[in-house]
């Protein structure tokens, strides 16, 4: 999967499916499966023939269980081909074949993310990573692990130390014109509109833009707000991206104010060194599924369920309310 610096190809990022444990489960009266089935169509029958990999930037279960990551699994339609980091291979309609590389979000755990999405993968010492396609080295970093916690949080988490020896190890050892796409799943930039964000940003977050400045960095892309939003740092683009299911909305207040608005997955292309990209959203067709028998699963049945396991990743006590 590498080539001539310059060479054209483009790659599209999904975000935040978190999806629960039956295909049938409801998030705030939402079906994620059926969502991300929804999306997973639209670039098969639209973008797939254009573009080399999919890029998933973290969270793709609500509970890091074992019956949830079995859900993902199946709804992308999985082929598990290689350790971790991958990329793994897809063998959705239309899709058949596609590689797809995953990058951990907060509401992963690295036991069952490894167990179901690279099956008798070793455990690596951490779940950042690195590759280069077509001349492009892509950054892909790991991030705390929480499934819970107040916003704003008591205080911020800082980068992984993994993550930052990745990006000390990788732009020490390239030259200064290689060109860099640096992925993760917490934001890297306030947005103006939604103030909550800022509490989300690692802590050290300039220890980051510190061992970047000098290098080629055509773009920093992002989960975890479930909103589509484009910053710019350092003259870097920082490109946030909303769900495959449910989005956070705008609003001048510090908590998370859920809204209709449907999908995004984006379409990056790379050509001659520059960047360019495009927001695709997609008509999920709301309201229509084929809800299957079970309750989904709530916090309070994620914490009895996982048990010692878990129980870090939720910060004082689960709230009262159905996911």
């Amino acid at each position: 999967m590498t080539g001539e610096p310059g060479e054209r190809f483009s790659f599209i990022q999904i975000t935040d499916c978190h999806l629960l444990d039956t295909p049938g489960s409801l998030l705030r009266g939402l079906c994620l499966h059926f969502t991300l089935q929804r999306v997973l169509q639209h670039i098969a029958r639209h973008e797939a023939a254009e573009a080399d990999f999919i890029l998933g930037t973290g969270d793709y279960v609500s509970f890091p269980l074992d019956r949830p990551y079995r859900c993902f699994a199946g709804a992308v339609h999985l082929r598990p081909s290689a350790p971790f980091p991958g990329p793994q291979r897809l063998d959705f309609p239309g899709m058949e074949g596609m590689p797809i590389y995953l990058v951990p979000g907060n509401h992963d755990q690295d036991g069952p993310f490894l167990r179901h999405l690279f099956p008798g993968s070793a455990a690596p010492a951490s779940l950042d990573f690195a590759f280069t396609h077509k001349g492009v080295r892509f950054l892909c970093l790991d991030t705390p692990r929480f499934v819970n916690r107040p916003i704003p949080p008591p205080r911020r988490d800082r980068m992984p130390a993994s993550s930052l020896r990745l990006l000390e190890r990788e732009c020490a050892r390239l030259p200064p014109e290689t060109p860099i796409i640096v992925a993760m799943h917490l934001p890297a930039a306030p947005v103006a509109e939604m103030p909550w964000v800022e509490g989300e940003m690692p802590e050290d977050m300039d220890r980051v833009w510190e061992i970047l400045k000098g290098r080629r960095v055509l773009a920093l892309l992002h989960g975890h707000i479930h909103a589509t939003k484009e910053r710019e740092v350092e003259g870097v683009p920082v490109l946030g991206l909303r769900s495959t299911g449910n989005q956070w909305a705008d609003g001048d207040v510090q908590i998370l104010v859920p809204t209709t608005l449907l999908p995004h997955f984006r379409v990056v292309t790379v050509e001659e060194g520059r960047l360019t990209h495009r927001n695709v959203e997609v008509d999920t067709t709301w309201g229509n599924v084929d809800l299957q028998p079970g309750l989904p699963m709530t916090e309070r049945g994620f914490l009895e369920e996982g048990g010692p396991a878990v129980r870090h990743l939720i910060h004082g006590e689960p709230p009262a309310r159905e996911w």
